[in-house]
């Protein structure tokens, strides 16, 4: 193994200036979103998260309620059944009502047979 003496300047370079420019090196790196301007960009980002984040709480809570109401009120049960999954109590009729196909367009010449050829010489 090559040795160095203390004083030299290999042995300054590998136990000061190295360890220094990784320091700075790191500083830098970690400094870079500042000093170009990229947070900006990550605040709105985070901005829209944050939201989403909120409204998806809010949902969340609104939805539990629902679940809560569902188990503590029959008659709410039978009514939300009935209306989602077409079941009735005995003796109650259930009619559904769907949507009519589009009538065809009524400017629309109609094709003409095409001519037979005569019998007649």
């Amino acid at each position: 193994m090559l040795r160095l003496p203390d004083h030299s300047p290999l042995h300054t370079l590998g136990l000061v200036v190295v360890p220094a420019l990784v320091i700075v090196w790191c500083t830098v790196g970690m400094l870079q979103p500042a000093l170009v301007g990229g947070t900006a960009d990550h605040a709105a980002r985070a901005a829209a998260l944050e939201a989403r984040a909120d409204a998806v709480e809010t949902q969340n809570h609104a939805l539990r309620a629902r679940i809560e109401r569902l188990k503590s009120d029959p008659e709410l049960l039978r009514r939300e059944s009935a209306r989602r999954l077409l079941v009735g109590q005995p003796g109650t009729r259930i009619y559904r009502l769907s949507a009519l196909p589009p009538a065809p367009a009524a400017s629309a010449p109609a094709p003409e047979a095409p001519a037979l050829p005569d019998d007649a010489p």
